[in-house]
């Protein structure tokens, strides 16, 4: 009877403290009491931050956890002569952890204020806040200054319990083996064990004679009071973590679904708050390329940009996934290292030039022409040679990605490798593929010049396309000067006018190299087509100064009964000859010839480039 009494009472008084509960939450006195609370721990995460920026934020986490262990070992070999340094030393890590615990949860509560877009930490909206702790400590007060403030918490209570211990606490606790006195590894297994809750499942082992374990216990309320602050501060820092877990993956969930929404305005407040997750956006948003049936060239393209705002810092993330079995994660993974001009990951991409996907093969080449364009390897040696951050950041970056399966990969100059490797696709079985390489091997330019030959055969090939990027990339690239002029002289015959456009426009990028080629580019300005007719002037123009049987041409083009025919002629031949020289017919008839074709103002600006006037001295 008395059980069942006692039963009876334990579920009224439930029964009773939930229906209390009910009452209090509808008048809205428990929602005050949660707010104050609130407010109190909120206010005791500001101070903490501020005592740790006064006192700790010139500590990274390898300094904290090295002036932690100091601490802990001056207490452990002073303490056997005073007790009482333990628990002097013991209270300085406990400080230390609280204090950067505080500034942890600070800086994440900063950091979700950005994330709801109530913050910003650079150009901020109208309205926002500018996160200057965020931007000033971000970097810093990461998971492993965490887990150096935890490593602080826990080795600085065990050493305070065993100061009191061997002071004024010896009947605060019970030894479970009194034969011997305890040590700090006693007192360390009594913080461990209470703080990961496995006291209850050890005497549940040794109650049934399989573990027979030896640690503290608290005996006195003292011990059980410093043990509930203690459980207590860590529950909180539990929560939060768990509560900022729940949230951050909550939200970035829902942007990754509003990212693919096909209304605008949802897609483009999703693609704006990406970047702000970092690498933690990196695998989930990649994993939802997996979900996505098919992907259009626009969102191929727009993914890597988006990758490419969030910084160098995703660089090994990104390699992790080089090798995915879905081509669309490959390819945009291959894209934004090309975006974040990530030349030390060179070796791994010349591996996929012959994955069996084209997808993936055309993003290959295409970050290969930009890591190998002009400029970008010196701006990268530099950087990685620099000291400080930015040079520290570079070496983690290549040592992350710089090694595969175990074995190191073997350095080798990064723009020859991209060259050789884009050798290889100018002869690939898809014309996209070779259209993309050609446009490759053009960005790179000069450093590309042996590859001029390959580039002069696909000015044969059936496509296009193909021709087309072969002679832009032609003039880029240069090579050996005869061959390439005479390929292209050879191409401006050809029967579409986007090629013979691409050839002019390639002929003129040569300048000075390509002037053998002005008398087949001159019938050009008789053209039908207006781009033709354009390009070649312009290609006129670029080359430079015009010979006696390029004059002549350009004097037939002048008596075109073609109107946009004698506008181009006159435009090359003002933009090509040398402004001191007289030209070769007589004035009166060049200025009628051009007035009839251009109109007065651009015979006017003629007449001022032929003719031109000693300019007055310079006056204040």
């Amino acid at each position: 009877m008395e059980r069942v009494d006692t039963s009876y009472l334990l579920l009224a008084t439930l029964a009773g403290t939930a229906l209390a509960a009910g009452i209090l939450y509808k008048i809205g006195l428990i929602g005050w009491v949660l707010r104050v609370f609130g407010l109190v721990v909120r206010e005791c995460i500001r101070k903490g931050f501020l005592l740790w920026e006064r006192l700790l934020a010139w500590a990274s986490w390898p300094r904290f956890l090295a002036i932690v262990f100091g601490f802990l070992i001056v207490g452990g070999m002073a303490g056997g002569l005073r007790p009482e340094l333990r628990v002097l030393c013991s209270l300085v890590p406990l400080f230390m952890g609280v204090i950067t615990c505080l500034a942890y949860m600070f800086i994440d509560l900063e950091r979700n204020e950005v994330e709801r877009g109530h913050k910003a930490i650079h150009n901020p909206l109208k309205g926002q806040v500018l996160a200057m702790n965020l931007e000033r400590y971000g970097e810093q007060v990461r998971i492993p200054l965490l887990i150096s403030a935890t490593v602080a918490l826990i080795g600085g209570f065990a050493l305070l319990n065993q100061g009191l211990y061997e002071t004024i606490g010896r009947a605060w606790y019970k030894i479970a083996d009194e034969r011997r006195e305890p040590i700090y590894v006693d007192f360390l297994a009594y913080a461990l064990t209470k703080i990961l809750g496995i006291v209850d499942v050890m005497d549940l082992f040794k109650s049934h004679h399989i573990l027979g374990a030896a640690f503290v216990r608290q005996a006195a309320w003292p011990a059980g009071a410093l043990l509930a602050g203690f459980k207590g501060f860590f529950t909180l820092v539990l929560l939060h973590q768990i509560f900022a877990s729940l949230r951050q993956g909550k939200l970035l969930a829902e942007t990754i679904t509003d990212f693919w929404s096909p209304h605008e305005p949802i897609h483009e407040r999703a693609r704006n708050a990406l970047p702000v997750y970092g690498s933690l956006a990196i695998s989930p948003l990649l994993g939802s390329l997996r979900l996505v049936p098919s992907l259009t060239k626009e969102q191929r393209d727009r993914l890597p940009l988006i990758l490419e705002t969030i910084g160098p810092v995703i660089i090994p993330a990104l390699v992790r996934h080089l090798h995915d079995a879905h081509e669309y994660v490959r390819a945009v993974v291959v894209a934004a290292l090309g975006h974040l001009q990530a030349l030390e990951t060179v070796p791994l991409l010349a591996e996929l030039v012959r994955d069996p996907s084209e997808v993936v093969r055309q993003s290959v080449v295409e970050a290969l022409g930009v890591l190998g364009s002009p400029g970008l390897g010196a701006a990268h040696t530099r950087r990685g040679r620099g000291r400080g951050r930015g040079g520290r950041e570079r070496a983690i970056v290549w040592f992350s990605v710089g090694r595969k399966h175990g074995t190191a990969i073997p350095r080798r100059d990064p723009i020859e490798l991209a060259v050789t490797t884009l050798q290889s696709a100018l002869a690939d079985d898809s014309a996209a593929v070779r259209t993309q390489a050609a446009r490759a091997v053009g960005r790179i330019g000069l450093p590309a010049a042996a590859l001029a030959p390959g580039l002069i055969g696909m000015l044969k090939e059936a496509d296009e396309t193909v021709r087309c990027q072969a002679a832009h990339a032609l003039g880029r690239v240069g090579g050996e000067v005869e061959a390439t002029v005479a390929a292209l002289v050879e191409l401006l015959n050809d029967d579409s006018s986007p090629v013979k456009e691409a050839a002019a426009g390639a002929l003129g990028a040569m300048k000075q190299a390509a002037a053998p080629a002005i008398p087949a580019l001159v019938p050009l300005l008789q053209d039908g087509q207006q781009s033709v007719r354009g390009a070649a002037a312009e290609a006129i123009a670029r080359i430079g100064p015009l010979t006696q049987v390029a004059t002549d041409a350009l004097v037939e083009g002048l008596s075109s009964p073609d109107n946009l025919v004698r506008a181009h002629t006159a435009e090359a031949s003002v933009r090509s000859g040398h402004r001191r020289r007289r030209p070769p017919l007589p004035w009166s008839r060049q200025w009628r010839t051009a007035m009839t074709a251009c109109g007065p103002r651009r015979c006017r600006r003629w007449e001022r480039l032929a003719n031109p006037r000693p300019r007055p001295p310079f006056q204040v």
